[in-house]
C-alpha cells in the first residue's frame, strides 16, 4: 500500500510540474532565470529569446536560452529546461503528498 501511495505521489508530481512548466514557458519566461546560478558560468549572462516561426503558422513560438560570456554565446536551453521542471518537481512534491494524504484520510473514514 504504501509503494502504491508512493508511486501515485511521483506519478501525480511529475505530471503536475510539466502542466506548470508548460503554464510558465510562454507567460511567465523571466522565471526561468532562477536556473542561472545552475546553468551559466561565473560571469556570463543569460539570454531568453521568444520568437515566432513563421508567416504561415502564427501561432507557433520558440524560445531560445543562451549563456553568453565574453560574446561567446552557448545554447544552454535543454539544461535549463531540465533543471526547471526538476524544481517544479521538487515544489510540487509536498502538495501533492498533503492533497493524496487528505484523500487518504477521507477514503479510510467511509
Amino acid at each position: 500500500m504504501i509503494i502504491k501511495l508512493f508511486l501515485i505521489i511521483i506519478g501525480v508530481s511529475i505530471g503536475l510540474s510539466i502542466m506548470a512548466l508548460t503554464i510558465i514557458l510562454p507567460f511567465f519566461t523571466n522565471l526561468i532565470k532562477i536556473t542561472k546560478s545552475f546553468v551559466c558560468s561565473e560571469g556570463s549572462k543569460m539570454i531568453i529569446k521568444k520568437t515566432r516561426q513563421s508567416y504561415h503558422s502564427p501561432n507557433e513560438r520558440s524560445i531560445e536560452i543562451y549563456s553568453v560570456k565574453d560574446g561567446i554565446a552557448k545554447d544552454v536551453k535543454v539544461k535549463t529546461l531540465f533543471i526547471f521542471l526538476l524544481i517544479l518537481f521538487l515544489f510540487s512534491i509536498p502538495i501533492v503528498t498533503i492533497i493524496t494524504m487528505l484523500i487518504m484520510k477521507y477514503i479510510i473514514k467511509t
